[in-house]
């Protein structure tokens, strides 16, 4: 299929900047499954209680009359916490789904982000007066694959039980995603690719009515998957790095962070050994700063104030050559199929969440007032001859200049029958969006928004707790 396909890119002409937008973006989409944020699986300060939970959400629906896209899933399980005088224990147990596909009807060609799996983790955390220890294992059964996770760590105590002054945590994770693709009836099917290890650090120091916390992590791919006689090498750098303060003689009730991630990272594609193309994300930074302030009000009300700016700037590049894929004479003319894309997006967020209590019930209200700026383009050609020249150039970008998001978010939480329950709805509604100009060049220019109908931004959660013990 992968054969076909690259072949179909490079020799239709009159489609080539639609098929190898397709191909780019299922380039990207394996390539996201690589770098998923690792998760933590510790309950350092959890009582001890046994919860079932479910998450239902429905992102974004999109269909018309030449393709049709869909990101959907949900996840439910069962979580047993327990303490005792030797540490604390978990157990949990889940199954979980996801999906976000889009399919071409006209071509036939479909993509598919899926995650369709079951599993069991069981984790430890211990403590002492001057150290902690956790460690954890995951089993998971995902695409008729058996997957083994682990994870560990450490902290050190020196000023107070309260203030874990360095954690060290590593873990080994692979996502269990897959990748799969459909075109001329045949199938293609890339499950579970990359196994991923990281390594987190943290320090943090407690001064008079001041705490500062900062953390470094880095994430390190530890093994590539074949597709059947295909391969995909890889050479990634993928680290993250934060730091958070906060003003206040308990706990912060003012307080700022500022987050960034950044990305290096080159997969080189091959065929029996021998290279036939790349994709190289030479940038992909990703910086969040926020300023929040929280009052608690007589522990009947409370009140979070914050305000969020989000700034992603990225470059990808790459090309894909024919010689495996066609003969001698077509490669000297149909020889290479370059790409570019650039991605700039800002966005500012304003968030405000008022929480009040009646009796044994919890209102939180929480609205966030979200505006984006962003700035996305994709181009594409060949040679003429060999590597000489520019022909058939097409360039996309997108329509929409600025956009204005709300975020809308209601959590119930109440005990009844010697049960905690919590329950959660989102909606994410459009306020407003201004077009702008799209200039193009070349054949085959495409705006890669189209009308038809949308429907998504929404977030279902519910849980239903039975606790054995206070929590501390």
């Amino acid at each position: 299929m992968l054969q076909k396909l690259i072949r179909d890119i490079l020799k239709k002409r009159t489609e080539r900047g639609k098929y190898s937008a397709l191909f780019i973006l299922s380039c990207l989409i394996a390539f996201f499954i690589s770098f998923l944020p690792v998760y933590g699986q510790n309950d350092g300060d959890s009582g001890s209680d046994l919860s079932v939970y479910s998450d239902n959400f429905n992102i974004y629906k999109f269909s018309n009359s030449k393709h049709t896209e869909n990101i959907t899933g949900d996840f439910y399980g069962i979580k047993l916490r327990q303490s005792s005088r030797i540490g604390k224990f978990s157990i949990n147990i889940n199954r979980s789904r996801f999906d976000a596909s889009r399919f071409d009807k006209i071509k036939e060609l479909s993509f598919e982000l899926r995650q369709n799996s079951s599993s069991a983790a069981v984790n430890y955390y211990g403590e002492s007066d001057w150290i902690s220890a956790d460690a954890g294992i995951r089993l998971t059964a995902a695409e008729e694959q058996n997957i083994i996770d682990y994870n560990g760590g450490f902290g050190i105590f020196l000023q107070d039980k309260n203030t874990k002054n360095y954690e060290l945590a590593f873990s080994v994770q692979t996502p269990p995603l897959g990748l799969f693709a459909k075109y001329d009836k045949v199938n293609l099917a890339l499950k579970n690719p990359l196994s991923i290890f990281s390594v987190g650090h943290k320090i943090r120091y407690r001064f008079p009515y001041f705490l500062l916390e900062a953390d470094y992590e880095t994430f390190t791919p530890r093994q590539v998957r074949n597709i059947f006689e295909y391969s995909l090498s890889s050479l990634s750098k993928f680290d993250r790095w934060s730091v958070n303060c906060g003003y206040g003689k308990d706990k912060p009730v003012f307080s700022g962070s500022i987050e960034k991630y950044s990305l290096r990272s080159e997969f080189g594609l091959q065929k029996d050994g021998l290279g036939f193309g790349y994709i190289k994300f030479t940038k992909l930074n990703y910086t969040r700063f926020e300023l929040s302030y929280r009052d608690t009000g007589a522990d009947v009300w409370g009140l979070n104030l914050s305000a969020k700016y989000h700034y992603l700037d990225a470059k990808i590049i790459g090309s894909i050559e024919s010689w495996p894929f066609t003969g001698i004479i077509e490669s000297l003319f149909l020889s290479r199929l370059y790409f570019r894309g650039t991605a700039k997006i800002e966005a500012e967020e304003v968030e405000g969440r008022i929480s009040y209590t009646f009796g044994k019930i919890t209102f939180t209200p929480q609205l966030s007032i979200i505006r984006i700026v962003p700035d996305a383009a994709i181009e594409t050609w060949q040679p003429i001859f060999l590597a000489i020249g520019v022909s058939h150039y097409v360039r996309s970008g997108f329509k929409i200049k600025e956009a204005g998001l709300a975020y809308f978010r209601l959590i119930i939480d109440f005990t009844m029958l010697g049960l905690d329950f919590k329950g959660s709805i989102s909606q994410i509604l459009p306020i407003y969006s201004v077009n702008k100009e799209i200039s193009g060049t070349g054949q085959g220019f495409t705006d890669p928004l189209s009308s038809g109908s949308e429907d998504g931004g929404r977030w279902f959660n519910f849980s239903v707790t039975l606790p054995f013990a206070k929590k501390r």
